[in-house]
């Protein structure tokens, strides 16, 4: 029997030797995010008021994501944020469910894209394109949480139509 891929989602995991309250911070206040992973992260209440960079965002929240090295901004809500362990986005004309797990004295991180659409761009472009983002994120979460490092490009560099592959 063959195997069929199923377009609609994909999951990735990775286990970090840091604690799930660590981890969750990292990927829902504002201040630690922009360590990591992105140049600029806003978050909006449903008030209007924007999120302090030291606060978690909350369910309800909108955001609006600038990356180092790529022109578009990203901006979606924040579905669910139990703070502690879970929390889902709207991400890429779908959603990405970030499960923490304690296993073994470190943190299993599950993350999970899925609303995928079944055309040609989006095979490409999302379950392709974020696939391969978000190993690479998840091992500069790794990288920045064991070992106070960041493995992305942060410098202004030209491109010349490849995309770099830590950016």
């Amino acid at each position: 029997m063959e195997n069929q891929i199923d377009w609609t989602k994909f999951t990735r995991r990775i286990y970090i030797d840091s604690d799930v309250q660590e981890v969750y911070d990292a990927w829902t206040v504002p201040d630690r995010i922009e360590e990591w992973f992105l140049e600029r992260a806003i978050y909006t209440n449903p008030l209007g008021g924007e999120v302090p960079g030291t606060n978690n965002c909350q369910k309800g929240d909108a955001y609006a994501w600038k990356w180092h090295n790529w022109d578009n901004l990203e901006k979606g809500e924040i579905l669910e944020a139990n703070g502690k362990d879970f929390l889902k986005f709207g991400f890429a004309d779908g959603t990405v469910s970030v499960q923490l797990t304690e296993e073994d004295e470190m943190t299993r991180v599950d993350l999970v894209q899925e609303v995928i659409g079944q055309d040609e761009k989006s095979k490409y472009n999302i379950y392709y394109g974020c696939s391969l983002g978000w190993s690479f994120w998840m091992v500069n979460l790794k990288a920045w949480l064991e070992h106070g490092i960041t493995l992305n490009e942060t410098r202004p560099i030209p491109n010349n139509g490849i995309h770099l592959v830590n950016s």
